[in-house]
């Protein structure tokens, strides 16, 4: 239990951190650039990294999907993923009428996936 709890707490400081900031809805990424240097996903990791500056994040979920599924990532990996992801969440949820609920969704898929677990289903509209 505890293990989930602590990223949680992260997520959820981090989230409140980005927002009060005010960044306008940048994404930071040189965590995952640099735990990816050198490393077998680094060209998936980059091309993820490409759509999250260019704030596609549509097209970085699938890539981000394949990288966590494929196994093998440290912690410090998982730890710039999930930065990653709590960075799109928050700027999806600022900017609603750019990034349909679907992104969004996928986006806490990815959060389940990361920790190990099938996504929550979600009935259909």
């Amino acid at each position: 239990m505890k293990r989930i709890l602590s990223p949680l707490m992260v997520a959820v400081a981090l989230g409140g951190f980005m927002i009060g900031c005010g960044k306008g809805g940048s994404v930071d990424t040189s965590k995952m650039e640099k735990s990816f240097q050198g490393a077998a996903a680094q060209a998936d990791a980059s091309t993820a990294v490409a759509a999250i500056k260019a704030r596609d994040f549509a097209k970085a979920v699938p890539v981000l999907q394949n990288v966590i599924k494929a196994g093998g990532l440290t912690d410090e990996q998982k730890d710039a993923i999930s930065t990653a992801i709590i960075g799109m969440q928050t700027v999806a949820s600022q900017n609603p009428n750019k990034y349909p609920v679907e992104v969004y969704h996928s986006l806490s898929d990815l959060v389940a996936y990361l920790d190990g677990r099938e996504p929550t289903k979600r009935p259909l509209p």
